[in-house]
């Protein structure tokens, strides 16, 4: 089963540097005319807080663009561990006769086969942890065994995570009126994403459960599975 996990703020720039660093090729696609084309970014730059990446122009672009009022255009590439990505972006400015100057977008698209299935938390699902030695609660979005999609609770929305971050001291929380005693328990878990939810505003961060023993697996996957069996027999009720 795949996923996807939007990749905002400087972990985009971050790809976007490897990009350049290493040479990783781009499959580029001019939208709404069949075309497509390899081809790799030259450089970044940065203009009044924007950034830019320069890619040589394929000649079967050039040929096009004439007849188009916008460039809409998507890429697609395999990151590390053969993660596949894709972002799109409009405009564009030529640069010399050969090279194409394009925005960066806001957001990448990385697309995640996941291991464990994901179920969809109870509304009132919150999730406490310890960060940087201080107390933090979080809305549970969604949850498997080997991880969490967590957010803010309306009163801690100032609040931010990073990516590699950890979180120590994890008590979740999955049913309405639930205690801590009561709590699934996880020792630690690692920040692997943040995302920008374009809708809401909010950031969106994706936990992995880190150094589970096959018993913790196995609790977390019962745990997981009562509690939603209970929501279902709630619904029908």
């Amino acid at each position: 089963m795949s996923v996807s996990e939007f990749v905002s703020g400087q972990e985009r720039l971050e790809i976007f540097n490897q990009l350049e660093r290493e040479g990783i090729i781009l499959n580029a696609h001019l939208m709404g005319t069949g075309l497509t084309q390899l081809t790799v970014i030259k450089r970044l730059t940065s203009k009044k807080d924007e950034w830019f990446f320069l890619m040589a122009c394929p000649a079967c672009f050039k040929t096009r663009t004439s007849d188009l009022d916008d460039w809409d255009l998507g890429f697609a590439f395999i990151g590390e561990q053969g993660i596949p990505y894709r972002f799109f972006t409009s405009g564009g400015s030529m640069v010399g006769e050969n090279d194409i100057l394009i925005r960066i977008p806001e957001t990448i698209e990385r697309i995640i086969r996941r291991k464990h299935f994901r179920i969809k938390a109870h509304p009132a699902a919150v999730l406490r942890a310890r960060a940087d030695a201080q107390e933090i609660e979080m809305r549970v979005i969604d949850i498997s065994q080997g991880g969490a999609l967590v957010m803010f609770t309306a009163d801690q929305q100032l609040r931010m995570l990073s990516s590699g971050q950890q979180l120590l001291d994890l008590r979740i929380m999955l049913l309405p009126g639930e205690k801590e005693a009561e709590a699934l328990r996880v020792n630690r878990a690692e920040v692997r994403s943040v995302a920008l939810e374009p809708q809401s505003g909010t950031y969106h961060f994706g936990l992995m459960f880190v150094d589970l023993t096959s018993r913790e697996e196995k609790a977390i996957k019962n745990r997981i599975y009562v509690d939603q069996r209970q929501m279902l027999r709630k619904k029908t009720v």
